[in-house]
């Protein structure tokens, strides 16, 4: 990507989508870029080229289910708490 890394991506997409679930999919798996990628992007899982494709739609379905549960979990938050989502 020409004007930024997958790092400040990830983190770009957190601030704009807070309850999507992030994937990280690259061909340098270095440790260091792991660990920001985790720390700095919130990703769910980091998967290095080339992948799989059992491992790669493992990961989807893993991800589509947690994106799932978050946003049921967001759903019964409000409702038990209605007051905390107008902040």
């Amino acid at each position: 990507m020409p004007q930024m890394d997958g790092i400040t991506f990830l983190t770009r997409a957190r601030e704009i989508s807070p309850l999507s679930i992030r994937l990280m999919l690259t061909g340098h798996a270095h440790l260091e870029a792991a660990i920001n990628a985790v720390n700095e992007g919130h990703i769910f899982r980091f998967l290095s080229k080339p992948c799989p494709a059992p491992e790669l739609s493992k990961t989807l379905e893993a991800a589509l289910t947690q994106y799932r549960l978050v946003v049921a979990n967001g759903s019964c938050w409000r409702r038990r708490w209605p007051e905390a989502s107008r902040s």
